[in-house]
């Protein structure tokens, strides 16, 4: 498990599926402590998921289940890319833009968590489906695309507040101001959009206001939307470029094409609209442009930021690049094939080799290296990536865009299985509380102690003990030991050192990537007469 933002979300979905009552689906609470700076959607579908895997006999501190409803999110966001490019270019353009969504590591290591940002992503890109549809079709748009578009924009609300929203507003209203077609909005029907997501959100929120008061829950909407907006939260802080400087890495093999395709259709868009000609395809690209581009500038002007969120706008991104590469064709071949391009192409083949070859081998070797079956083949991944990446090397030596970009579809996808699947499993340093928990385990297989931790805070902890880690200040720990005297205390070796009242039983160590550091945990119990 993945401290800490996952921990969390999972604990608290447990805890929602384990509550059996309708209040306890209406507030997510981790422990005694109310969880509402995020709506309830994603904790509401994860508890599903638990309950469903424990109807199947699946234990409760498994955290797969937890992930499933991302996984699913994830697959719904490559087939709905897909499904657009489809419709607005070709299906060639299509299979590849939904490739490059499945094999970005950004996208494939969210969508192994138990979190909400696959879920987001999902209802954001069909809502962007739906809105691309009602403007294609404005003079005939079904109504069954507006209830699909403002349905997803409800979805996206109860998982993230205003993030849907807000992309396709921007996108809405540039399109309208770029072609000067306003008439076309009439056709989201606006007033069942408002009526469904007042609906929606009132309800939840009413039923929130009644347990919690409203003054109190829509003071911690504010600082959650207005507080990250103004100012870095829980040391989340970045220059603007932030998500531009992690682009590459993020979403590698794309991100090359995607940029490139972001320029192409920017000049073309622009020249268009000098001509005062449009067509389809031009309307495609300037919907794509406008999804991406408004939205982007926000994330990089609040001051919050976390990798994962531009995530809503690399299908647009996606789609714009298979664009390119599928009419890499005449001058747009020359185009790509431009000196300064080329050490672009040289730098995108580099950061590849870095993350389908370099990392696999370097992280295998200072996570604990093994001569396992798993760990040959783990080794064998990054080679077989290095060989692959030979190949679109020289495919853009040739000209061959569209192979260049599948090969490199092809390390990701390798690198992925070689990283998520083999090497960071079974790297024991990495997981502290899973070694904690089998620890305690052992200790106590009934699993009736209670525990206390001190100095080690991690939410992961609490999920992996079923909930029975109590959290404390090294101040409350006598007290705590006095009343619990077949307690198991979870401290830093330290800290222990000093304490006459605790016996050593048990210890782990590894690296806190959460804190950036390396700790030696003891698992404890109170000494004979210490609770006298």
């Amino acid at each position: 498990m993945v401290d800490r933002d996952e921990a969390r979300f999972a604990q608290a979905s447990r805890q929602m599926a384990e509550s059996g009552t309708l209040d306890g689906w209406i507030v997510p609470r981790v422990q005694d402590r109310p969880r509402l700076n995020k709506p309830p959607l994603i904790y509401w579908l994860q508890a599903a998921s638990a309950r469903s895997a424990w109807a199947l006999g699946i234990q409760r501190t498994v955290i797969w289940p937890y992930r499933l409803p991302s996984l699913l999110a994830a697959c719904i966001t490559v087939v709905a890319t897909w499904g657009i490019c489809r419709s607005m270019f070709s299906p060639r353009a299509a299979l590849l833009a939904g490739a490059v969504m499945a094999t970005a590591p950004l996208v494939a290591w969210e969508a192994r968590q138990a979190r909400s940002d696959h879920v987001l992503v999902a209802c954001t890109t069909l809502a962007m489906g739906a809105l691309w549809r009602i403007w294609r079709r404005a003079d005939h748009a079904s109504h069954r695309d507006a209830v699909l578009f403002w349905s997803a924009i409800a979805a996206g609300i109860m998982v993230k507040g205003p993030v849907t929203p807000m992309i396709a507003a921007f996108c809405a209203v540039a399109m309208s101001a770029h072609h000067r077609r306003w008439k076309w909005l009439g056709k989201t029907r606006p007033l069942l959009g408002v009526l469904l997501v007042v609906l929606v959100v009132g309800a939840w929120v009413g039923l929130v206001a009644r347990q919690v008061g409203l003054d109190h829950y829509l003071s911690i909407i504010r600082d959650e939307v207005l507080g990250r907006s103004l100012e870095p939260k829980e040391g989340h802080w970045g220059p603007p470029g932030y998500h531009a400087a992690l682009f590459t890495g993020l979403f590698w093999p794309g991100a090359l094409m995607a940029v490139l395709g972001l320029m192409a259709s920017l000049g073309r868009v622009r020249r268009s609209r000098a001509a005062r000609r449009t067509s389809g395809r031009l309307e495609a690209e300037t919907f794509c442009l406008t999804w991406a581009l408004p939205a982007w500038a926000v994330f990089e002007i609040v001051g919050t930021k976390l990798p994962h969120y531009t995530m809503p706008l690399l299908p647009a991104l996606a789609i714009l690049g298979a664009r390119l590469v599928v009419a890499a064709r005449g001058p747009v071949r020359r185009h790509l094939e431009r000196g300064p391009l080329q050490f672009l192409t040289n730098a995108w083949l580099l950061a590849g080799l870095g993350l389908a070859v370099v990392a696999p081998v370097v992280l295998w070797a200072l996570l604990g290296a093994r001569l396992a079956l798993w760990d040959v083949v783990g080794l064998a991944l990054p080679a077989l990536s290095a060989i692959v990446l030979v190949g679109a090397w020289q495919a853009t030596r040739t000209g061959r865009w569209q192979r260049a970009q599948w090969l490199a579809i092809y390390a990701s996808a390798a690198a992925i299985v070689s990283l998520v699947g083999i090497v960071f499993p079974r790297a024991p340093g990495l997981w502290i509380s899973d070694r904690l928990a089998a620890e305690i385990a052992r200790l106590d297989p009934a699993g009736a102690r209670p525990i206390a931790a001190v100095g080690y805070h991690e939410d992961s902890l609490v999920f992996l003990t079923d909930g029975r880690a109590e959290r404390l200040a090294e101040t409350e720990l006598a007290s705590w030991v006095a009343g619990h005297p077949r307690g198991l205390v979870i401290m830093p070796q330290q800290s222990a050192e000093s304490r006459t009242d605790l016996i050593p039983l048990a210890e782990a160590s590894g690296y806190n990537y959460s804190k950036g550091r390396m700790v030696t945990l003891q698992v404890l119990a109170p000494a004979p007469g210490a609770s006298d």
